[in-house]
């Protein structure tokens, strides 16, 4: 007898309607009503099967489901194995490819239509899940998010904004999340609240233990994370380490924060009976506020240790990245003390200023003119406001450099991720006697680096994750070249659904050019030669921003004896963009790039505490009559 195992899929809507799709002419049982899916093919995993028919059949990518049930028919001439799963999170819109009409359906009337038998006793299993129940109603914010299994919910969703979001490769709208509204923040934030003290009463041990097993819960869902990111960036390997990167943040947290708070005590040197303790008191709730361009690691930076210091978080990711965010919540959801205290929300500016106004600190990380709103916003309701800002990150490259490896820095330093990171390096300052070297030599490199396009998996260079960035690169370009710069290589946007930009070297700039003197933030590299080390120096100090730079030289105690003397926080010496490798050591902002206490080193943990003394009387108070006009002390 034949063996036949077929998948299919229950796909589920923000309404809580399930997708049928009806069988076409030509196909037996024509007419009737059906879960889409189809069989297996020899060496298929469920998972594989479901996902090459679901994109074969409706033309979506599949990133998240769970298996319902398996049943099995037998027939005279075969048996056939049906594999059930309900998809938790998908992109794309359904359109049926090969002639199928299709119909969203509450779960209520799916019994109302001629639905194979086969499909029927997935059906009974759908109404009993998926079925409202005011006992264990939850929130999710997607538009094509549905729960997982472990947790039995409708789909309750947010009512604010609906907010559409655009997939930076294709440039089409595929995607779109529900924003909770002002009073849905506020009761998620009560409940985060309700929850905090007993969360940091539990010890730094329990956290700890949580934090691991929540790590635990991402690794395991490391395929769904990592597949929503390069969707949401448009770039796969970058998604990996980023995932990575994660991983690796909470263990180095965990393996950290031990010895960082340890209660002291003394005695006062003038009042020898007074003594005094500290004690360290957590905030009790923390908003982060995340950008784009690293959705996943930026949205947990700040969130990790706030935790790990016993505070309640509520993040608020990027609404142009979103796509992350619903595997990450599966993984929260799993790990129920974390579900308690740490809620995932992307949303509109809505969302952040109405978070601003709730919580008792705020962690952000974005532009200066979004930055400065969010510290006005925590100004006007006291609370202390941790900001990671914009940057136009200088680099010098001394005479004594070697040039393969001072072009090789200059080159990933720019364009690594598109040039869209916060510490990439935005202007190249370059001793005039090598400058005529340096320059050729760099173009020759940059013209070898290839778009991420077509496949995403081929080259280096990806799109605009935003694509009114690209804007901002074409219009920094187009002022530089009316200025009198020359571009050498790249330089044009290119329009593939998403806009690209290959690696552009532009020379005979000028400060007088936005493109040396506002943040750029695209894969764009201006070079500018110096004829001393003082105006170089002078130069790199000039402008509104200080969040890094870098020297170049033959020595290390060259290039620091000049890093020493740039007004940023961090300083890469022979090499550029050290401070996205390494987070051990504190540094702080310059200037508008940023304000409050570090994220790096120790003050990224220890800025979630307020600190209080406890001062002891160990002998005789003072009384009132101490202080009278005509007190006279004894003798």
């Amino acid at each position: 007898m034949q063996q036949i195992e077929v998948v299919a899929a229950a796909l589920v809507n923000e309404r809580g309607e399930v997708l049928v799709a009806q069988r076409p002419a030509g196909k037996v049982l024509a007419g009737r009503w059906e879960f889409p899916g189809g069989k297996m093919q020899p060496g298929e995993t469920q998972s594989d099967a479901l996902r090459r028919e679901l994109a074969e059949e409706l033309g979506i990518a599949l990133h998240e489901h769970h298996h319902a049930l398996t049943t099995r028919h037998e027939y005279p001439d075969r048996c056939v194995t049906l594999h059930f799963h309900v998809a938790q999170l998908f992109e794309g819109l359904p359109v049926g490819l090969d002639g199928q009409a299709l119909r969203w359906l509450p779960v209520d009337e799916l019994e109302t239509v001629d639905i194979l038998e086969a499909d029927r006793i997935f059906v009974e299993a759908l109404q009993t899940t998926l079925r409202p129940a005011t006992s264990q109603r939850r929130r999710t914010h997607g538009a094509i998010e549905v729960p997982m299994a472990t947790a039995a919910t409708d789909m309750a969703v947010f009512s604010g904004e609906r907010i559409a979001v655009r997939n930076p490769r294709t440039g089409a709208v595929d995607y779109q999340i529900v924003a909770p509204s002002a009073a849905e923040v506020r009761e998620q934030v009560q409940q985060l609240r309700s929850a905090q003290r007993h969360w940091r009463d539990a010890g730094l041990r329990h956290r700890i233990e949580v934090l691991q097993r929540w790590r635990k819960a991402l690794a395991a869902h490391q395929e769904a994370i990592v597949a929503a990111l390069a969707t949401d960036t448009g770039r796969h390997a970058i998604s990996g380490s980023e995932f990575g990167s994660m991983l690796a943040a909470i263990d180095r947290w965990c393996a950290m924060v031990p010895t960082l708070v340890q209660e002291e005590e003394g005695r006062s040197q003038g009042i020898p009976n007074l003594t005094w303790r500290s004690q360290y008191v957590p905030y009790d709730l923390v908003g982060v506020i995340s950008p784009w361009n690293f959705p996943l690691v930026l949205a947990f930076i700040d969130a990790v240790p706030a935790l790990l210091a016993g505070c309640a978080v509520f993040v608020k990711p990027s609404e142009v990245t979103p796509r992350f965010a619903a595997p990450v919540r599966a993984t929260i959801e799993s790990i129920p003390e974390l579900a308690q205290v740490l809620a995932v929300a992307p949303g509109g500016r809505e969302t952040g200023e109405t978070l601003v106004s709730v919580v008792d600190a705020i962690c952000f990380t974005g532009s200066v003119r979004t930055g400065r709103l969010v510290a006005e916003n925590a100004a006007r309701n006291f609370i202390p406001a941790f900001l990671e800002l914009g940057g136009n990150d200088p680099l010098i490259i001394m005479a004594s450099a070697d040039l393969e490896r001072a072009t090789d820095i200059a080159l990933r330093s720019t364009c690594l991720a598109t040039g869209q990171a916060c510490q990439s390096v935005e202007r190249i300052y370059v001793d005039r006697r090598i400058y005529d070297r340096f320059v050729p030599l760099l173009v020759e490199k940059a013209r070898k680096v290839p778009l991420n396009w077509p496949d995403m998996r081929v080259g280096t260079t990806g799109p605009f994750i935003f694509a009114s960035q690209a804007d901002v690169v074409a219009a920094q370009l187009a002022d530089a070249r009316a200025k009198g710069a020359r571009v050498l290589t790249g330089g044009e946007i290119e329009d593939h659904g998403g806009k690209w930009l290959r690696p552009t070297v532009v020379v005979d700039v000028t400060h007088d050019m936005a493109l040396m003197t506002e943040e750029t933030f695209g894969p764009v590299i201006p070079v500018m030669p110096y004829d001393s080390i003082e105006q170089a120096i002078a130069l790199a100090n000039e402008g509104v921003f200080g969040l890094s730079a870098g020297v170049v030289a033959g020595t290390l105690e060259e290039a620091e004896a000049v890093g020493r003397q740039i007004d940023a926080g961090g300083i890469s010496l022979n090499d550029g963009s050290l401070t996205a490798m390494m987070h051990e050591a504190e540094k702080q902002s310059f200037k508008l790039s940023g304000m409050g206490g570090s994220r790096m080193g120790a003050s990224g943990y220890t800025r979630f505490f307020r600190r209080k003394v406890l001062i002891r009387q160990t002998g005789a108070p003072v009384t009132i009559d101490m202080i009278a006009e005509d007190y006279r002390p004894p003798k």
